[in-house]
């Protein structure tokens, strides 16, 4: 016959609880330290991140601006035909610079001795140091591909883009016919710089967008100062610029 089990007294019951009570306030204060040492770890990897993405963004800014500096005296000429030495010429590249500078520089050029921008009309080989054609970044290949042009100074950049607004030349008949409708002469941007203008351009509060020296200026719609604002920063995004 088994024996009966052992009955507790009322303080050894109470005793048992507060043993029960102690164990489980010992584990609690175990997981709080935890809790607190694992959201110090949290607050610590989150500080890391935070500065890894300032000097992501500030070493990105960086290249940019480097790369952008190479091409400061580079600018691209789109809409230009190739010529007939661009085609079947032994020199395709000298070509090239000679039909931008006959047909878009030279041009625009004359316009700035007009208006006392240069004092003379400087020749090809004091214009441009090399220029050649390349694949256009927005793949339409019913146009022909851009020229990259390489010019010789600074002031002969200056030059050009004081000048080309009143003087830019306008397709010839023939090739408005065959569905020219303007020549476009730009800065020679990086892809970062391009992209965010190109997208900036499409913006439905944006009138005008354009660089100066590699950097964006832009106006926006329905401002009846036309203000110009600059971007400070490509990275930044382009919602911060309404924000």
């Amino acid at each position: 016959m088994s024996q009966p089990l052992p009955t507790m007294s009322m303080e050894q019951s109470i005793q048992a609880i507060m043993n029960s009570i102690s164990t489980l306030n010992t584990k609690m204060d175990f997981f709080m330290k935890e809790v607190t040492d694992l959201k110090a770890r949290v607050a610590t990897v989150e500080a890391d991140v935070k500065n890894a993405y300032g000097e992501i963004f500030t070493l990105k800014e960086t290249v940019n601006r480097f790369e952008q500096r190479d091409k400061a005296l580079v600018i691209r000429i789109f809409g230009l035909p190739l010529s007939g030495d661009e085609k079947d010429g032994p020199d395709p590249a000298k070509a090239a610079a000679k039909n931008a500078y006959d047909r878009i520089l030279r041009p625009i050029l004359t316009h700035a001795k007009e208006k006392a921008i240069i004092p003379s009309l400087p020749g090809l080989d004091k214009v441009v140091t090399e220029a050649f054609r390349v694949r256009s970044r927005t793949s339409n290949i019913t146009k022909p591909p851009p020229i990259v042009v390489k010019l010789t100074s600074s002031a002969i950049k200056i030059a050009i883009f004081r000048a080309k607004r009143d003087s830019l030349p306008q397709p010839s008949q023939v090739e408005m016919d065959a569905g020219l409708r303007r020549f476009h002469l730009a800065e020679d941007l990086t892809s970062a710089t391009f992209n965010f203008l190109f997208d900036l351009r499409a913006h439905a509060k944006v009138e005008r967008a354009w660089t100066v020296d590699g950097e964006i200026r832009y106006t926006k719609k329905d401002d009846s100062t036309n203000y110009v604002y600059k971007v400070k920063s490509i990275f930044d995004g382009i919602d911060i610029l309404f924000a």
